[in-house]
Protein backbone atom coordinates (compact mmCIF):
# COMPACT_ATOMS: atom_id res chain seq x y z
CA UNK A 1 0.00 0.00 0.00
CA UNK A 2 2.33 2.65 1.22
CA UNK A 3 5.89 2.85 0.04
CA UNK A 4 7.87 3.66 3.16
CA UNK A 5 11.44 4.45 2.23
CA UNK A 6 13.70 6.49 4.44
CA UNK A 7 14.17 10.07 3.35
CA UNK A 8 17.91 10.02 4.03
CA UNK A 9 19.73 6.91 3.04
CA UNK A 10 23.45 6.44 3.48
CA UNK A 11 24.00 7.11 -0.19
CA UNK A 12 21.97 10.34 -0.17
CA UNK A 13 23.67 11.52 3.00
CA UNK A 14 27.08 10.81 1.45
CA UNK A 15 26.14 12.74 -1.70
CA UNK A 16 24.85 15.64 0.39
CA UNK A 17 28.01 15.74 2.51
CA UNK A 18 30.33 15.57 -0.49
CA UNK A 19 28.32 18.18 -2.37
CA UNK A 20 28.26 20.52 0.63
CA UNK A 21 31.97 20.02 1.22
CA UNK A 22 32.69 20.78 -2.43
CA UNK A 23 30.64 23.99 -2.29
CA UNK A 24 32.42 25.12 0.89
CA UNK A 25 35.82 24.22 -0.60
CA UNK A 26 35.20 26.13 -3.84
CA UNK A 27 33.91 29.11 -1.85
CA UNK A 28 36.98 29.12 0.40
CA UNK A 29 39.27 28.89 -2.64
CA UNK A 30 37.46 31.78 -4.35
CA UNK A 31 37.66 33.92 -1.21
CA UNK A 32 41.34 33.11 -0.75
CA UNK A 33 42.05 33.92 -4.37
CA UNK A 34 40.21 37.25 -4.04
CA UNK A 35 42.12 38.18 -0.89
CA UNK A 36 45.58 37.15 -2.13
CA UNK A 37 45.56 38.13 -5.80
CA UNK A 38 47.62 41.08 -6.92
CA UNK A 39 45.72 44.24 -7.80
CA UNK A 40 46.83 47.33 -9.74
CA UNK A 41 48.20 50.14 -7.60
CA UNK A 42 46.11 53.29 -7.23
CA UNK A 43 47.32 56.25 -9.26
CA UNK A 44 49.75 58.35 -7.23
CA UNK A 45 50.46 55.59 -4.68
CA UNK A 46 53.21 52.99 -4.44
CA UNK A 47 51.52 50.02 -2.74
CA UNK A 48 47.77 50.35 -2.14
CA UNK A 49 45.12 49.49 -4.71
CA UNK A 50 41.89 51.45 -5.08
CA UNK A 51 39.96 48.95 -2.91
CA UNK A 52 42.56 48.89 -0.14
CA UNK A 53 42.82 52.69 -0.09
CA UNK A 54 39.02 52.96 0.10
CA UNK A 55 38.94 50.60 3.10
CA UNK A 56 41.70 52.54 4.90
CA UNK A 57 39.89 55.82 4.26
CA UNK A 58 36.61 54.21 5.42
CA UNK A 59 38.16 53.05 8.71
CA UNK A 60 39.70 56.46 9.40
CA UNK A 61 36.42 58.18 8.48
CA UNK A 62 34.50 55.91 10.88
CA UNK A 63 36.77 56.88 13.78
CA UNK A 64 37.20 60.55 12.76
CA UNK A 65 33.98 61.60 10.97
CA UNK A 66 33.29 65.23 10.06
CA UNK A 67 32.29 67.22 13.14
CA UNK A 68 34.14 65.03 15.65
CA UNK A 69 35.33 66.62 18.93
CA UNK A 70 38.95 66.78 17.74
CA UNK A 71 38.08 69.25 15.00
CA UNK A 72 39.88 67.31 12.29
CA UNK A 73 38.13 64.75 10.09
CA UNK A 74 39.65 61.94 8.07
CA UNK A 75 38.54 63.64 4.86
CA UNK A 76 40.84 66.59 5.74
CA UNK A 77 43.97 64.40 5.74
CA UNK A 78 45.60 62.22 3.06
CA UNK A 79 44.95 58.91 4.85
CA UNK A 80 45.73 56.71 1.84
CA UNK A 81 48.95 58.61 1.06
CA UNK A 82 50.35 58.34 4.59
CA UNK A 83 49.44 54.65 4.92
CA UNK A 84 50.88 53.94 1.47
CA UNK A 85 54.16 55.65 2.37
CA UNK A 86 54.34 53.63 5.59
CA UNK A 87 53.56 50.35 3.85
CA UNK A 88 56.12 50.99 1.12
CA UNK A 89 58.85 50.78 3.79
CA UNK A 90 57.67 47.45 5.19
CA UNK A 91 59.06 44.04 4.28
CA UNK A 92 57.01 42.33 1.54
CA UNK A 93 55.56 39.77 3.96
CA UNK A 94 54.26 42.44 6.37
CA UNK A 95 53.02 44.56 3.46
CA UNK A 96 51.09 41.58 2.07
CA UNK A 97 49.63 40.90 5.53
CA UNK A 98 48.30 44.44 5.88
CA UNK A 99 46.88 44.34 2.36
CA UNK A 100 45.09 41.05 3.11
CA UNK A 101 43.80 42.53 6.38
CA UNK A 102 42.33 45.53 4.52
CA UNK A 103 40.82 43.29 1.84
CA UNK A 104 39.45 40.94 4.50
CA UNK A 105 37.75 43.82 6.30
CA UNK A 106 36.21 44.89 3.00
CA UNK A 107 34.70 41.40 2.60
CA UNK A 108 33.82 40.88 6.28
CA UNK A 109 30.25 42.27 6.14
CA UNK A 110 29.52 40.07 3.11
CA UNK A 111 30.82 36.97 4.90
CA UNK A 112 28.79 37.85 7.98
CA UNK A 113 25.74 38.31 5.69
CA UNK A 114 25.17 41.80 7.06
CA UNK A 115 25.64 43.95 3.99
CA UNK A 116 27.87 44.79 1.08
CA UNK A 117 31.55 45.65 1.00
CA UNK A 118 32.86 47.67 3.96
CA UNK A 119 34.14 50.43 1.67
CA UNK A 120 30.64 51.03 0.27
CA UNK A 121 28.73 51.00 3.59
CA UNK A 122 27.28 54.08 5.22
CA UNK A 123 29.19 55.78 8.03
CA UNK A 124 26.90 54.33 10.72
CA UNK A 125 27.25 50.80 9.32
CA UNK A 126 31.06 51.09 9.13
CA UNK A 127 31.15 52.32 12.72
CA UNK A 128 28.97 49.37 13.80
CA UNK A 129 31.33 46.88 12.11
CA UNK A 130 34.39 48.45 13.74
CA UNK A 131 32.72 48.64 17.17
CA UNK A 132 31.95 44.93 16.84
CA UNK A 133 35.69 44.33 16.49
CA UNK A 134 36.57 46.67 19.36
CA UNK A 135 33.92 45.25 21.73
CA UNK A 136 34.50 41.58 20.90
CA UNK A 137 35.13 39.07 23.68
CA UNK A 138 37.67 37.35 21.40
CA UNK A 139 41.13 38.86 21.98
CA UNK A 140 42.32 38.17 18.43
CA UNK A 141 39.36 40.01 16.99
CA UNK A 142 40.04 43.01 19.25
CA UNK A 143 43.66 42.90 18.10
CA UNK A 144 42.57 43.02 14.46
CA UNK A 145 40.44 46.07 15.30
CA UNK A 146 43.39 47.73 17.02
CA UNK A 147 45.70 47.12 14.06
CA UNK A 148 43.11 48.45 11.61
CA UNK A 149 42.51 51.53 13.74
CA UNK A 150 46.21 52.22 14.17
CA UNK A 151 47.33 51.86 10.56
CA UNK A 152 44.29 53.58 9.07
CA UNK A 153 44.27 56.52 11.49
CA UNK A 154 48.05 56.98 11.41
CA UNK A 155 47.71 60.08 9.22
CA UNK A 156 45.43 61.71 11.77
CA UNK A 157 47.69 60.81 14.70
CA UNK A 158 50.51 62.69 12.96
CA UNK A 159 48.46 65.69 11.82
CA UNK A 160 49.81 68.90 13.38
CA UNK A 161 46.41 70.61 13.54
CA UNK A 162 44.84 67.65 15.38
CA UNK A 163 47.76 67.44 17.80
CA UNK A 164 47.48 71.16 18.59
CA UNK A 165 43.73 70.75 19.03
CA UNK A 166 44.17 68.14 21.75
CA UNK A 167 46.97 70.09 23.43
CA UNK A 168 49.81 67.76 22.50
CA UNK A 169 53.26 69.34 22.53
CA UNK A 170 56.02 67.84 20.50
CA UNK A 171 59.48 67.47 21.88
CA UNK A 172 60.76 66.62 25.33
CA UNK A 173 58.36 68.88 27.21
CA UNK A 174 60.97 71.36 28.44
CA UNK A 175 60.12 75.03 28.04
CA UNK A 176 61.46 76.61 24.88
CA UNK A 177 63.02 80.01 25.41
CA UNK A 178 63.55 82.56 22.74
CA UNK A 179 67.17 83.61 23.18
CA UNK A 180 67.21 86.22 20.40
CA UNK A 181 66.77 89.14 22.84
CA UNK A 182 68.76 87.69 25.74
CA UNK A 183 72.11 88.95 24.48
CA UNK A 184 73.44 85.44 24.04
CA UNK A 185 75.59 84.67 21.08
Amino acid sequence: MFDVRPLLTRRRLLRLGLGGGLVVGVGAFALGWDLLRSRPVRTGLQVLSDDEAAVAIGVADAYFPPGNPFGRAAVDVDVAGVLDAYMSELYPRERRGLKVLLRGLDRWPQLALSGGAFSTMTLADRQAVLHAFDDSSIPERRLIGTVLRTVSCMALFEDAQLLRGIGHRQGCGLPIYDDSDAGIG
